[in-house]
C-alpha cells in the first residue's frame, strides 16, 4: 500500500521485576523472524513473572522486511516500555507485543489502529462500498479456511471494478494470526468490517489493526463517471476537457475531433516524433485488421494509440478510414497531448495516458434520424431492444472469429403496429476482456434508450464499442397507429449529438 502507517504503541504502566524474561521473549522473537516465519509466539518465566510475547507480519512483505520490521518495533519497545509489564507495538509491515497475562488463542478488541484517507470528495454513497463490503466479505471467509497456506489465515485479492458510477482498481487483504482457530478468525475480521463500515467505506484506501487480525484495501486509477455522480468539473478529476471540432463532409466521412486542450506540446518536443511514429504505424496495419493498438517512446513522452472499425468494412474502406483519420488528426489536434476521432467508419486515437482495457464512458457519440412521426413506444422498440440484448449476449463469445467482438443480424418483422426490416450490429474493441465488452454495450444501449430508440437509424459510439441499427421497407398498419401522414417518416435528416465534458451538444 502508498501510505504511510505510523508506529503506535501502547504501554501497560504497571511496573514489575520480570525485565530479563521480557528480554528473552523479545530476543526469542527476534531471532524466529529471521528464520522466515510471518508469526511466532514465546514464553519465558514461570508465575508471577512469566512473559507471553508474539510477533505477526503482513502476509504480503518479503522474509527479510518481516525480520527488520520485527527488530525494529522489538527496538522500540525496549527503548519506550522498558519497565512496563506489558506493551503492543502497531506498525506498517507487522504487529510486535509482550504481556505478563497469556492472550495466546483469544479474540481481542482492544487496542486497535486504524489510518485511513479522508473521505472521497465524490461522496455517492454507492461509489465504492457497492462492491468494496461484497469483495471484503469474500475475503472473511476465505481467511478462516486457509490455515494450511504458505502465509497462514492470509489471503488478498485484486480486480477492476466497472459500475455506473466510475470505474477503479481495487485491491484488498485480510489477515488473521495462527493462534487463532478458524471461527474465531471469522469473528475477528468480522469486528475488523464493523469499525470499517464505522469509520473509512467512502475512504480510496484504509488499513485497519486488531491485536489478532487486520484488514487493508487500496483504491486506484480511479475514472469516475462524471454525470452519474453529478460532478460539474471533470478536469478536477481526469484533466480531460475536450474541444469538440465538427468536419462537414460527406455522409459517409463525417467526423467528430475531439483534442485535449491542456498541456500543448512544443514543436521541438520528442512527444511529437512519437505521436507520429503511433499514427503511422496504426496507418501501416489499417490494411491488414480491423483493430490495432500501439505503443512509442518511454516516459513521460510515452504515446499510447489505437483504431477500430466497423466490422462490415473490407479492408480497404478500413485504411481508406484510418488514413483519412489520422490526417485530420494532424490538421486539427497537431499540437496537443490526446485527440480521439469517430467518424461513420473508424475510431482513432491516441493519448499520454495508457486507455488499453479500460472501459470508457466518455466521450461518446449519437446519430440518428429524428423520432418517426409514428411514435407509438412500441412500433419500433419492442423488437429492436430484443434484438440488442441478443447480440449483446453472443458479441462477448466471439472475440476469436476472424472480426474479434463483431456480430450483426438482419430480420423481418412483423407486428400489430405494421412490418419492416431490422439491420442491426454491435461490436467491441478487442483490448477488452469480454465482461468488460458487456459493460461497454450495456452503457451504449442506455444511451440508445435516451436518444435515439424510437429512430428508424442510429449510430452509437464509444470510445471501445458501438452499435448502429437501421429499420427499412417500413410498412406501418396506420389504423392501429392512428396516422395519416405515413410517408413523413421516410424522411432522413441526420442529428449528431457529441457527449463531452463541456460540450453536449452539437448539430449537423
Amino acid at each position: 500500500m502508498s501510505q504511510p502507517f505510523p508506529n503506535l504503541t501502547d504501554c501497560n504502566k504497571g511496573p514489575g521485576s520480570y525485565q530479563s524474561n521480557r528480554n528473552i521473549v523479545l530476543s526469542t522473537l527476534r531471532n524466529r523472524s529471521s528464520l522466515g516465519s510471518y508469526y511466532s509466539n514465546a514464553t519465558a518465566g514461570l508465575s508471577p513473572n512469566t512473559v507471553y510475547g508474539m510477533f505477526l507480519c503482513i502476509g504480503n512483505i518479503s522474509k527479510t522486511s518481516c525480520s527488520n520490521c520485527v527488530h525494529s518495533s522489538t527496538s522500540g519497545i525496549a527503548k519506550y516500555c522498558y519497565s512496563h509489564d506489558s506493551s503492543f507495538m502497531f506498525s506498517d509491515e507487522c504487529m510486535v507485543r509482550y504481556s505478563d497475562v497469556s492472550f495466546f488463542s483469544l479474540v481481542e478488541d482492544a487496542p486497535t489502529s486504524s489510518s485511513y484517507s479522508q473521505n472521497d470528495s465524490l461522496s455517492h454513497p454507492q461509489f465504492f462500498n457497492k462492491t468494496l463490503p461484497g469483495k471484503i466479505d469474500k475475503l472473511v471467509l476465505r481467511a478462516s479456511s486457509s490455515l494450511s497456506s504458505p502465509v497462514p489465515y492470509f489471503v488478498e485479492d485484486q480486480e477492476h471494478v466497472t459500475q455506473l458510477e466510475g470505474s477503479y482498481d481495487l485491491k484488498a487483504m485480510a489477515q488473521c494470526s495462527p493462534d487463532l482457530d478458524p471461527s474465531n478468525c471469522t469473528v475477528c475480521l468480522g469486528l475488523v468490517v464493523e469499525k470499517f463500515s464505522e469509520c473509512c467505506s467512502q475512504s480510496r484506501w484504509a488499513r485497519i489493526h486488531f491485536p489478532k487480525c487486520l484488514l487493508r484495501y487500496n483504491i486506484s486509477a480511479l475514472q469516475p463517471n462524471l454525470t452519474s455522480l453529478g460532478v460539474t468539473k471533470g478536469d478536477d478529476i481526469s484533466g480531460r476537457t475536450f474541444i469538440a471540432i465538427m468536419i462537414a463532409m460527406s455522409q459517409a466521412s463525417q467526423m467528430l475531433i475531439d483534442c485535449n486542450q491542456f498541456d500543448n506540446v512544443t514543436g521541438t518536443s520528442s512527444y511529437l516524433s512519437n505521436r507520429d511514429t503511433v499514427l503511422s504505424t496504426l496507418r501501416n496495419r489499417s490494411s491488414i485488421g480491423s483493430y490495432s493498438n500501439a505503443t512509442a517512446g518511454l516516459s513521460p513522452n510515452t504515446i499510447y494509440g489505437m483504431f477500430l472499425c466497423r466490422g462490415d468494412l473490407n479492408r480497404t474502406s478500413c485504411s481508406n478510414c484510418v488514413n483519412a483519420t489520422t490526417l485530420e488528426i494532424y490538421k486539427s489536434c497537431f499540437y496537443h497531448k490526446s485527440a480521439l476521432v469517430f467518424s461513420n467508419e473508424c475510431i482513432v486515437r491516441y493519448s499520454n495516458i495508457s486507455f488499453f482495457t479500460l472501459v470508457e464512458d466518455i466521450p461518446n457519440t449519437a446519430r440518428f434520424s429524428p423520432r418517426s412521426s409514428f411514435d407509438s413506444p412500441q412500433f419500433f422498440n419492442r423488437t429492436l431492444l430484443e434484438k440488442l440484448d441478443e447480440l449483446i449476449l453472443r458479441a462477448p463469445l466471439s472475440l476469436s472469429l476472424p472480426v474479434p467482438y463483431f456480430v450483426e443480424d438482419q430480420e423481418h418483422v412483423t407486428q400489430l403496429e405494421g412490418s419492416y426490416d431490422l439491420h442491426a450490429m454491435v461490436q467491441c474493441s478487442p483490448d477488452l476482456d469480454p465482461r468488460n465488452c458487456t459493460v461497454c454495450l450495456r452503457l451504449a444501449v442506455k444511451r440508445l434508450s435516451e436518444c435515439c430508440s424510437h429512430a428508424k437509424f442510429a449510430r452509437i459510439f464509444f470510445t471501445k464499442c458501438l452499435i448502429t441499427f437501421e429499420i427499412s421497407n417500413l410498412q406501418p398498419n396506420v389504423t392501429s397507429l392512428g396516422v395519416t401522414k405515413g410517408n413523413e417518416i421516410f424522411g432522413r435528416t441526420l442529428i449528431a449529438i457529441m457527449t463531452a465534458l463541456v460540450l453536449p451538444l452539437v448539430v449537423l
